[in-house]
């Protein structure tokens, strides 16, 4: 992003960016605040930046064909928004790939991801995971 890009985002004056960029203005609490709200990421962007890990990391724990539903998948999300992954676990798999893979998957995108088995899936919550649910 460049200073003129976060001007307009943040409504800060491109100088006085670059001042507090160089040192010569002391930036306050507001000011970075400001900065923070405005150069964050959603996360169905996350997920697009790490399709490939992901389903890496979906494979090293016995599961594959990860699949977003949710705001993420509809497009929908928001910075403050979490990532709900389905995905497919071989038959072979535990309760422990499930957290292992939740896991590496937070340390990964630095945001929260709930982790759903395709097989828990029943009902109309299934039905409707199952029509939003979009391939990563």
């Amino acid at each position: 992003m460049t200073q003129a890009q976060l001007a307009d985002a943040t409504g800060i004056a491109q100088p006085h960016l670059s001042a507090y960029e160089s040192g010569a203005r002391t930036v306050t609490q507001r000011v970075l605040d400001m900065i923070e709200e405005a150069t964050r990421v959603r996360p169905s962007e996350l997920v697009r930046r790490h399709r490939n890990e992901i389903r890496t990391l979906a494979r090293k724990y016995g599961a594959d064909n990860p699949r977003v539903f949710g705001s993420v998948a509809r497009g929908t999300d928001t910075p403050d928004s979490d990532i709900d992954l389905v995905v497919r676990f071989r038959p072979d798999a535990s309760l422990g790939d499930v957290a292992l893979l939740q896991h590496d998957l937070r340390e990964l995108l630095g945001v929260p991801v709930e982790v759903i088995s395709e097989g828990a899936l029943q009902g109309r919550f299934g039905q409707r995971v199952a029509a939003d649910a979009v391939p990563v």
